[in-house]
């Protein structure tokens, strides 16, 4: 089901907000690696980040200051 304009501005917000109480953020990329590069990659981030934001572009929305 698709996702309404008013709930991904709600999830943008909250983003947003979350974005202004952290210390530190890891933006990463999959491409030109390997499976097992990507997978150890992937697992080593699920084991040290406390939380994260799957792939979207609701943070590359929420990071873009009001116009």
């Amino acid at each position: 089901m698709a996702v309404t304009r008013a709930r991904k501005t709600e999830q943008v917000e909250k983003l947003g907000k979350e974005l202004q109480s952290i210390s530190s953020l890891i933006v990463t990329t999959y491409s030109k690696l390997t499976v097992a590069q990507d997978y150890e990659l992937r697992k080593t981030l699920r084991a040290s980040v406390t939380d994260s934001v799957g792939i979207s572009t609701l943070p590359i929305l929420s990071c873009k200051p009001n116009a």
